[in-house]
């Protein structure tokens, strides 16, 4: 499921639940059980030792997790919670170790929560992940991630043929020229291809 940046559509429901999850204080959990709006988990975590004690109970569980997924769903309600330096160090450890690796869809889907990247950073991003190693349809995958389908179609284009249906399914829903035009494109190169080799 797609989460932007900004975690805003973080709801108090999984806010709530996310700490009552991590919180083994029975004080603080009532605190938190009490507490109806964000606003309310907002004042509840004004107070320093308490916030303090959340943030190391949720960073323990985002040591603990077992799979990308989870990562990222954790770190996206740990975004909407805390704010502290403290957390934006680990945020940036956690992108270093992660930009090490070949960069997967799943790994993408966390350090997109990790950094703060304005839009018109976005294909530099994409083009330093494509020089580091990720192809052309994984690039393209990002891009679709983040609603930037024209700079996927630039991807996209530069492959011989895609037959990554998903993708294709996605192009065609947002701008069927587009979709049109790409697939001629592949025919093309195909029919290219076929001319040199005779």
């Amino acid at each position: 499921m797609k989460k932007d940046y900004k975690t805003g559509k973080v709801t108090i429901l999984q806010q709530k639940e996310f700490l009552l999850k991590v919180c083994k204080n029975q004080e603080i959990r009532e605190y938190l059980c009490d507490c109806m709006t964000k606003k309310h988990i907002k004042n509840v975590m004004k107070h320093q030792n308490i916030y303090h004690y959340l943030l190391q109970q949720s960073i323990d569980m985002l040591y603990q997790v077992q799979s990308y997924k989870e990562m990222e769903n954790v770190i996206v309600i740990m975004n909407s919670l805390f704010d502290n330096q403290e957390y934006i160090d680990i945020k940036k450890r956690l992108f270093h170790k992660l930009y090490k690796q070949h960069i997967t869809l799943e790994i993408y889907c966390v350090l997109r929560h990790l950094i703060y990247l304005p839009c018109n950073t976005f294909p530099m991003f994409i083009a330093t992940l494509h020089q580091k190693g990720c192809s052309y349809l994984e690039c393209a995958k990002f891009c679709l991630i983040e609603d930037k389908y024209q700079l996927a179609i630039v991807y996209l284009q530069q492959l011989d043929h895609c037959e990554d249906a998903t993708v294709l399914d996605l192009l065609a829903s947002y701008n069927l020229f587009e979709y049109m035009s790409l697939k001629r494109n592949y025919v093309k190169k195909k029919k290219d291809y076929c001319l040199t080799m005779a």
